[in-house]
């Protein structure tokens, strides 16, 4: 049995990580727009509207927020083992 890392396997990670917390955020701000661009009144909005801006803006923030901080912590360890290994 073979323990360690393939560095390759784990840059891809960190990309990944790093890409998909860009794209929660850019959608999160994409909702943000076009739901104060849209005419919409009422109990209904108003609802959805406190809804988005008190819990779903704040959470998909912060799981973005969290792969960007998983991704430098990947990226510190990898190139801490790079540099312990010499490969």
């Amino acid at each position: 049995m073979t323990y360690g890392l393939q560095a390759s396997e784990m840059d891809r990670l960190i990309t990944v990580c790093r890409t998909e917390a860009d794209r929660i955020e850019s959608v999160a701000t994409g909702l943000d727009v076009v739901l104060a661009q849209t005419y919409w009144q009422g109990a209904d909005a108003d609802r959805f509207r406190a809804a988005w801006a008190s819990a779903h803006r704040i959470e998909l923030g912060a799981v973005a927020q969290e792969l960007t901080t998983i991704s430098t912590t990947l990226r510190r360890e990898l190139d801490d083992q790079i540099a312990c290994s010499g490969s």
